[in-house]
């Protein structure tokens, strides 16, 4: 594994063998503001872009960042535009209720082109992503 980015907001590491490319939010990330937000999210999708993931682990356990309505439909703008490559996603879901909702919500009100499962546990993610 690589470690292909570690700044206050997340860590990103890139996982050659299985193709996938795993991003954990850091505590600081829930007081992103919405530039931040959308730079650091870009940042993790153009390296999805660069090593052509096929699977994605994104770790929002220790992140309580509320997404609002404006953010949820950019973000899956975003991340739609994987569809190239990215097969499976998996979210570990945040501690906080409203954070966790916000994030649950963002995917359902439309729909991503891939694979989107929810997550209390990392090893189960991680089977979901490689079976």
């Amino acid at each position: 594994m690589e470690i292909l980015e570690d700044n206050e907001f997340q860590i990103i590491i890139w996982d050659k063998e299985f193709k996938l490319i795993h991003v954990l939010w850091k505590p600081a990330s829930e007081n992103m503001d919405e530039e931040q937000y959308k730079t650091h999210t870009t940042l993790l999708i153009d390296l999805a872009f660069q090593y052509k993931a096929q699977k994605l682990l994104a770790d929002r356990r220790i992140s309580n960042k509320i997404i609002n309505v404006e953010l949820m439909e950019w973000t899956n703008q975003q991340f739609g535009s994987l569809s190239k490559f990215l097969k499976k996603c998996a979210i570990l879901r945040p501690s906080d209720i409203v954070a966790n909702m916000s994030v649950e919500l963002t995917v359902e009100e439309q729909p991503l082109p891939f694979e989107v499962q929810f997550f209390d546990n990392e090893t189960k993610a991680r089977d979901w992503l490689l079976a």
